[in-house]
């Protein structure tokens, strides 16, 4: 099938993505994404905890234990699909990853520790392995200097901006970076 391809075609890169060193943090990392994911409410739809109601508090804790960096992926999918989004995403990112609902369409992965190179490797990975959806893939990026746009409606605003339409015929990817 298409997505064993995918699998096979990525175990390498998959590898290193799992394993990218993301500083002497890692278990400040899982701790905050575990604590996180246990006492959000679950969405319906796509099963993942809700990140609407995730605080400005949290998001920071998420980019500080991420040695200051955190890059925030917005995936826009039809609702009819944001089941099956869900579950591939969540296949593909690391344990200290938050991987959750905003809307009815938007899923969200808040990524601590990923620079630029790191979130762009995630976005066209996911952007590939989501193109039978038609999905919408962006990034956005904080810092531990980053002063405003912490809510999770302005990240995913924010990341969707950058955001390009993926289909069959190639990726579209583009980031931006907020100091």
């Amino acid at each position: 099938s298409s997505r064993e391809k995918l699998k096979n075609n990525h175990d390498t890169a998959d590898d290193l993505y799992r394993t990218m060193p993301i500083g002497l943090n890692r278990a400040l990392q899982v701790r905050a994404a575990d604590r996180l994911r246990a006492v959000l409410e679950r969405d319906h739809a796509s099963g993942l905890p809700t990140l609407g109601a995730l605080s400005e508090l949290d998001q920071r804790e998420l980019c500080e234990v991420g040695g200051g960096r955190l890059a925030v992926v917005a995936i826009r999918v039809e609702p009819w699909a944001v089941r099956e989004a869900a579950q591939l995403v969540e296949e593909q990112v690391r344990r200290t990853d938050l991987c959750g609902a905003l809307a009815e369409d938007m899923l969200l992965v808040l990524a601590p520790g990923l620079d630029a190179v790191g979130g762009r490797y995630l976005v066209e990975r996911l952007a590939e392995m989501l193109s039978h959806l038609q999905a919408r893939v962006g990034v956005a990026y904080r810092s531990s200097a980053s002063a405003t746009g912490w809510s999770a409606q302005e990240l995913a605003a924010e990341a969707e901006q950058y955001a390009t339409d993926v289909g069959d015929t190639g990726l579209g990817v583009s980031t931006a970076s907020v100091a």
